[in-house]
């Protein structure tokens, strides 16, 4: 259930707007950001309420532990994801929605695959436009499987919004909705809890300055730039 916390609030607009958030597509990414940037990206916290909607549902699955995995190990990835999922759940108007994962064969370093986490967000967002809950539905994801759920949704009098991520979505799904927008690291700024994951912005005006470092990014956003670098 949804907190107290953090709320997202009514958008300023009548419109209501319900979101839909695939973890794994939309949060990997930012961690790997963070990773990049020499940030601990299990501190992650994200603040949702910047995404302007009523409601968010946002879709992972509880890891299963590897093969040979250390119990410590696991334990604390636990912890981490529990973190994570309960912040979410405490933001007002924010609910999760879990899966589980199974362990599949193969040579892949992470080899957990995620069960129950589609189809639950699908049949979620479905219902939503069908019972006419909200005006538009903002889809988080890339999965090209997703193409049937959305061109589910736009034959219903609900708007479908598409926010993806270029390198991995495929033109045909983005071309499926009403309204697509790109997803850059841009968008990152205004989510992430810089500070906890031992990183730092700096507002450097309207001047260029030098990329000193690979643990560094150099950003334009409203016309300022910015350094995050590591603590």
């Amino acid at each position: 259930m949804g907190g107290t916390s953090g709320s997202l609030g009514p958008t300023q607009q009548e419109t209501r707007k319900y979101a839909f958030v695939d973890g794994r597509a939309f949060v990997g990414p930012i961690r790997d950001f963070i990773k990049v940037l020499g940030g601990d990206e299990t501190k992650l916290r994200i603040k949702w309420h910047f995404l302007s909607c009523d409601r968010l549902f946002f879709y992972d699955a509880i890891p299963e532990k590897k093969e040979g995995q250390d119990k410590g190990l696991f334990d604390a990835e636990i912890e981490s994801y529990r973190q994570f999922t309960d912040h979410i759940a405490n933001q007002d108007g924010c609910h999760v929605r879990e899966g589980f994962t199974k362990l599949t064969r193969g040579r892949a370093k992470d080899n957990r695959t995620q069960k129950g986490v589609d189809v639950a967000l699908a049949l979620d967002a479905y219902k939503c436009a069908v019972n006419q809950n909200a005006d538009e539905i903002h889809l988080y994801l890339n999965d090209f499987d997703f193409f049937p759920l959305i061109d589910a949704i736009t034959q219903t009098k609900a708007k479908c919004v598409l926010h993806f991520l270029k390198e991995k979505t495929n033109s045909q799904l983005i071309e499926c909705a009403d309204r697509s927008v790109p997803i850059n690291r841009l968008d990152f700024f205004d989510l992430i809890n810089w500070q906890e994951c031992g990183l730092k912005i700096i507002n450097k005006g309207n001047n260029n300055f030098k990329q000193e470092s690979v643990r560094s990014d150099e950003t334009v956003r409203e016309k300022k730039f910015y350094r995050i670098y590591r603590q």
